[in-house]
């Protein structure tokens, strides 16, 4: 997929108050990504710093707002810097064929701050202390941020920037520092991820570590990335980092494109949506152990002389509290599930993939395979594995299924009676069987 020059949109007067748009050529993923810059908030860096990230996103088929904004030595400060990147967001709402109904925020360095504090304004609000956007952040995806203010003035980050942007310490201008800090909108509705390199020599690790135990602890679905290169590795498109950053990405449910034969057009219902389920969305367990149910319910049949449960609301709600539950939504809601976790280092396990009847055509099933081992690959892993139940004597609906994983390169690497597995269920199967394990590397395609 390719990428159209950008076009510059003005959302107020000032030089500085801009925002350059990437489209992708051919579909676009659904929703919007809003780029951040850093610089520690000063006017050395502009938003060309992010035009190379803007690029490759967009021909990675993201829409992309890069935002420029009012900086120390050029207007900036505190309130006005953040006021512009509040009113860049906003202003999505007024741009043509832009999809602002769910936007993601990416910001690098002191951009990562704007971007986690940007998804705290419905929480600012609340608290009196903002207006409401009118454009909501779904989900935060922070390279290196300065997520702690306190700290960054502290340890004097950036030779004192956090000072400098503040207009002060935070005893001496509390109004600015309660506004700003991105700890003390803990806990917000998004989900955030910050991607950070130990190694970084900028904005130290304890950052990010910091903003992802206090956000945990309070219930949020945040989660830290760790990086292996520095501070602007993680925002260099042609780094060893961007991988992560890539996956960072798609495990927090940004969109993937719909492709090939699972077009969205003409169907009615809209694009369909591969994401993770953030831990705070469990009430939608029964929604999802009903979908299952109703999928597997012809191979039960086939396997079974009595009604064996594949799953329940309780061990569905368990799985998204522990941030392994996928799925694939379109405009009727939820349309297919796979649950996924890694094993170690280097293999990731899938197991429960499950496509409501009435979408079975549409390549659902695909699409979330393609979006799990996708993500897997960009965090390192080199193999998926999921089970089988293979009996003895073929049915039509396993023999279909063995045949699906296989042309997408899925091979047998072992196997063992389902008796020694799960003792209780084996006793109702109608035939002898076997639970056969399938591997494929994920350096191949299906």
């Amino acid at each position: 997929m390719g990428v159209t020059g950008a076009e510059r949109y003005a959302y107020g007067e000032d030089p500085s108050q801009y925002g350059d748009l990437y489209r992708p050529q051919g579909r676009a993923r659904p929703g919007t990504l809003v780029v951040l810059h850093g610089g520690f908030w000063r006017a050395a860096f502009g938003a060309d710093h992010l035009a190379g990230v803007s690029a490759d996103l967009s021909a990675r088929g993201w829409t992309v707002w890069n935002v420029e904004y009012r900086r120390l030595g050029n207007g900036g400060g505190a309130t006005t810097t953040l006021a512009d990147v509040s009113a860049a967001i906003d202003h999505l709402r007024g741009i043509s064929d832009v999809d602002a109904g769910r936007v993601v925020a990416v910001g690098h360095s002191a951009g990562g701050h704007l971007a986690v504090w940007a998804a705290g304004r419905r929480e600012l609000a609340a608290a009196g202390l903002w207006p409401a956007p009118t454009v909501e952040v779904h989900a935060v995806v922070s390279l290196a941020g300065v997520l702690d203010l306190a700290a960054a003035v502290r340890e004097g980050i950036g030779g004192g920037a956090a000072v400098e942007f503040l207009g002060g310490i935070p005893e001496e201008r509390p109004e600015p520092f309660a506004l700003a800090d991105p700890l003390a909108r803990i806990p917000l509705s998004a989900v955030v991820r910050c991607v950070h390199a130990r190694p970084d020599d900028r904005v130290p690790f304890a950052q990010s570590e910091t903003y992802v135990a206090r956000a945990r602890a309070a219930g949020m679905d945040a989660a830290l990335v760790e990086a292996v290169g520095d501070h602007f590795s993680v925002a260099d498109a042609g780094s060893s980092d961007w991988p992560v950053v890539l996956g960072a990405l798609e495990e927090m449910g940004v969109p993937r494109p719909v492709s090939g034969d699972e077009s969205a057009s003409g169907d009615g219902v809209g694009a369909t949506v591969v994401r993770r389920l953030s831990r705070g969305e469990a009430d939608l367990s029964e929604r999802v152990a009903s979908l299952i149910a109703r999928a597997y319910q012809g191979a039960q049949e086939e396997l079974f002389t009595s009604p064996v449960p594949r799953t329940s609301a309780e061990a569905v709600a368990r799985l998204i509290r522990a941030g392994e539950m996928v799925v694939a939504e379109n405009g009727r809601g939820i349309v297919g599930v796979v649950v996924t976790r890694a094993v170690d280092t280097r293999v990731g396990y899938v197991e429960m993939l499950a496509v409501a009847p009435e979408a079975t055509s549409r390549g659902v099933a695909r699409q979330i395979l393609d979006a799990v081992e996708a993500t897997g690959a960009a965090r390192g892993l080199e193999t998926m594995e999921l089970d089988l139940l293979v009996p003895e004597t073929p049915t039509p609906h396993q023999s279909r299924l063995r045949a699906w994983y296989e042309r997408r390169g899925y091979v047998p690497v072992r196997e063992r009676p389902f008796e020694d597995v799960e003792p209780t269920a084996a006793a109702f199967l109608r035939h002898p069987t076997r639970l056969v394990r399938l591997a494929k590397a994920l350096g191949r395609r299906g």
